[in-house]
């Protein structure tokens, strides 16, 4: 028990220092930004919740120390405890009666955790907006306050176009209500991305007790799909419910978007151009967003269009730690 929380406090460490030291703006910042919930999940898979506590405590000390303790909240409530609890639901599992009479290990389904990631994604989201404003109005004006500046500057220029104010104004609106789905998409990505890291870790050091799913074949629960009605009915409200809503339509496409890349992997197996047309759309979504839509579709559509099945079911690729 002690060396499992001697890790988890080293690990919470690796993660305070890699989270503080991404202030500075450069590139370099920005990868140690999406690389900090690493160690976490390292230490989750290899050393569970003992190590994973003692990170979330050690993390938290780091930063409040490095910074102060509003970034040590930010980095508690958004990194360590995320990454604590989604790795302690990948490893539950409960004991089932097989065929032959044996003890077999059924597993928490991995697109459970998927949807459990896309509704934090915009709980999180949710709660830093109502934390800055108690309206949607408020909440328009601190988004405009913080890029005033690029208006200013092309005020100061001379010559050069210039920025028209009401088209200016517009565009501030429309940002602020895409800049919170902008930051859950950018939330579900890391916390995924690090996620399946710290398990392919524990998988090459032979740590890793869950045998992987093959994650071209993860599902949504059901009745996920269904949820968006009640998401696109809400965008129509007005005010900050109204804004909540759209978040949580947008987290909710993001996790079926999740689900048409699987799609995708499964489909174009035989496909003898699939390494370049997988390229293609990883491409598309980090620099232009727009294939999401068309993966959100796959996923949404996928329970009764049943592609996978058509295309010959999952196969034999799997992520780490198959056994």
């Amino acid at each position: 028990m002690i060396k499992l929380v001697a890790t988890g406090l080293l690990a919470g460490l690796v993660a305070g220092v890699l989270y503080v030291a991404a202030g500075n703006g450069s590139l370099l910042s920005l990868l140690l930004f999406y690389t900090a919930p690493l160690p976490l999940a390292i230490a989750g898979f290899v050393w569970y919740w003992p190590a994973s506590i003692a990170s979330i405590i050690s993390g938290a000390i780091v930063v409040a120390f490095s910074a102060d303790l509003r970034l040590a909240a930010v980095f508690t409530v958004s990194f360590t405890l995320p990454i604590a609890w989604f790795c302690h639901r990948i490893l539950l599992f409960r004991e089932t009666a097989g065929a032959d009479g044996t003890q077999d290990r059924a597993w928490y389904p991995l697109g459970n955790v998927v949807a459990s990631v896309g509704v934090m994604a915009a709980l999180l989201v949710i709660v830093g907006i109502l934390t800055i404003s108690s309206n949607l109005e408020d909440y328009q004006i601190f988004v405009q306050s913080h890029f005033q500046s690029f208006s200013e500057l092309s005020e100061l220029q001379g010559d050069g176009p210039q920025l028209d104010a009401g088209m200016y104004e517009n565009f501030l609106n429309y940002l602020s209500l895409l800049l919170p789905i902008v930051l859950a998409a950018g939330w579900i990505m890391i916390i995924l991305i690090n996620l399946y890291g710290g398990a392919k870790i524990a998988s090459l050091s032979g740590q890793l007790t869950r045998p992987w799913d093959d994650l071209s074949a993860i599902s949504l629960p059901q009745g996920y799909g269904i949820a968006m009605v009640p998401a696109i009915l809400g965008t129509m409200l007005p005010g900050l419910i109204g804004l909540a809503s759209l978040i949580l339509l947008g987290t909710l496409a993001i996790a079926h978007a999740v689900i048409g890349l699987s799609i995708l992997h499964s489909i174009t197996r035989k496909f003898p151009g699939r390494p370049i047309l997988l390229a293609i759309v990883y491409g598309g979504v980090m620099l232009l967003g727009f294939p999401l839509i068309i993966l959100s579709v796959l996923g949404i559509v996928e329970p009764w269009a049943r592609f996978r099945d058509r295309a010959g079911g999952g196969g034999s690729q799997s992520g780490p730690g198959t056994t």
